[in-house]
């Protein structure tokens, strides 16, 4: 499976797991341990974490996964926008370990009031071995960038959108990177 298969898949997974982990809420460390309903061994599944920033670790025989609830900077290969601010609850990291592979995804939303323009100048300069894309309509600007080493190297992607009647420019990062 390529490596921008593998991060479509996995950034699904995580969503859907991310998502599930904020909207239980926990307060405090959590472990349960559940029978594998396939018969291949036993699940164990360790939340820690307070408010909206935690950790989820699922681990199994056939491996880990562990899921945190904030990815920073160094998560990525292209700087954030300078004065750009995370969105509430918009970034995990996802590091996985089955058998001798391991992959991890990171995903980021930032906001910036600054204009579209300047954000896509700012990613034109630091991203300047990506491939561009850039699409307009009456309601709305977007920009995409996809950094790839390879069919077996990280895939970083960044989309920068703005609606007309935004009054913020949205950057959305995310990297996959797989062995």
């Amino acid at each position: 499976m390529s490596i921008l298969m593998k991060s479509y898949f996995y950034g699904g997974v995580a969503l859907l797991m991310v998502s599930t982990f904020l909207w239980v809420g926990c307060s405090s460390s959590r472990r349960s341990d559940k029978g594998n309903t396939a018969g291949s061994g036993k699940v164990s599944v360790d939340h820690q974490g307070q408010g909206d920033s935690g950790k989820l670790t699922i681990k199994s025989d056939q491996g880990e996964t562990v899921i945190t609830s904030k990815a920073g900077e160094g998560d990525f290969d292209v700087p954030f926008y300078p004065g750009a601010k995370a969105e509430e609850s918009g970034s995990f990291a996802m590091n996985s370990r089955v058998a001798d592979e391991s992959d991890r995804w990171s995903m980021i939303v930032l906001l910036t009031k600054d204009p579209f323009e300047m954000v896509v100048k700012f990613y034109k300069e630091k991203a300047a071995d990506a491939q561009y894309f850039e699409a307009s309509s009456e309601q709305s600007q977007s920009a995409t960038f996809v950094r790839s080493q390879g069919d077996k190297g990280p895939v970083t992607t960044v989309l920068i959108t703005r609606k007309r009647e935004d009054a913020e420019t949205r950057i959305h990062i995310s990297r996959a990177a797989g062995k």
